[in-house]
């Protein structure tokens, strides 16, 4: 399920949140969400780090050569994670 990168931007901030920040809001929004809503994973295929990025997959893929977005999968696929994905949408443009 992929998400728009506001909905991804949103669902990073909540899912950092501590648990007693997050309990009253989530009883809140609960009757709201669909009962299959599903939690964001906290990793991005290249497609989805690109759709936030609002980048292609090559530039993707530079900035794992380049050192700039880490890499994580099994080797045979490329996965990111999605708060380093979100750290370089918010400009901090340091390697971690």
């Amino acid at each position: 399920m992929s998400h728009s990168p506001v909905t991804a931007a949103i669902l990073a901030e909540l899912v950092a949140l501590p648990d007693e920040g997050l309990a009253p809001l989530a009883e809140r929004l609960a009757p709201l969400l669909p009962p299959s809503a599903a939690i964001a994973s906290p990793f991005l295929t290249t497609e989805e780090a690109a759709e936030l990025l609002r980048c292609g997959r090559r530039r993707i893929y530079g900035l794992v050569a380049d050192g700039r977005l880490p890499r994580h999968g099994d080797g045979r696929r490329l996965l990111l994670r999605r708060a380093d994905v979100l750290r370089l949408a918010d400009g901090d443009v340091t390697r971690p």
